[in-house]
């Protein structure tokens, strides 16, 4: 959360620039970014209802020097503990416990789990595909990723819309091209490393092998 100070607005251009005063980090933050209904975005509510004057510190080597005296710049004040109020993650978990890759093995078949860890990397890039050969308007799409954390990397596939929400320029092109094809979604590089929830699907995968295919199904 940045607390910040217009310094300079260009009416040309339209940019402006901002000074940052200070900086609040904290996990409780996503309830912020997550919920437009948040106090905090209604202009006339402050979390704890009062104003602080701030003076940065070239103001007041200013003042010192010239003798000056320059107005305060009133900023809000803003606590450092906020409320848990987050209805977008209480919608996506619902009553589905939260897992560790660990846990997987234990998930039976054809169930439902929410799986914390972070993007690691693509296994396999998005596959176009058409069920019918005639029919050019209806695609499907499938991608494979590493998913990670502090114990394990396991291997996630997704499917059609939910390929399209993280690889939207790549599906875009294979959708250009008209035929069957694979490619690499450059565009989920910057998702390296991110902290993820996963809504993951567990089906039984190949019979003879015994192996077991997790599908993303949200996240």
């Amino acid at each position: 959360l940045f607390k910040v100070r217009k310094v300079y607005g260009c009416d040309s251009c339209s940019s402006i620039t901002l000074e940052v005063l200070d900086i609040l980090i904290g996990d409780n933050l996503l309830d912020i970014y997550y919920n437009p209904r948040h106090i905090l975005y209604d202009g006339n509510e402050f979390l704890d209802g009062s104003l602080k004057p701030y003076v940065s510190l070239s103001q007041e080597l200013t003042r010192v020097s010239s003798g000056h005296v320059i107005p305060e710049v009133i900023v809000p004040f803003i606590q450092s503990s906020l409320p848990s109020n987050c209805p977008v993650l209480d919608d996506f978990i619902g009553n589905i416990g939260v897992m560790r890759l660990s846990d997987l093995g234990n998930l039976k078949d054809d169930s439902v789990a929410i799986i914390v860890g972070w993007y690691d990397s693509v296994f396999e890039g998005i596959d176009l595909w058409y069920p019918d050969e005639k029919d050019t308007n209806h695609p499907r799409f499938r991608l494979k990723i590493k998913v990670g954390d502090e114990t394990r990397v396991d291997v996630f596939v997704l499917f059609d819309e939910d390929v399209k929400r993280v690889g939207f320029e790549t599906c875009a092109l294979l959708a250009s091209i008209g035929e069957n094809a694979t490619m690499y979604p450059n565009e989920m590089d910057v998702f390296y490393g991110d902290p993820m929830l996963f809504k993951v699907l567990k089906k039984a995968g190949d019979v003879a092998e015994g192996s077991k295919i997790y599908e993303i199904v949200g996240m």
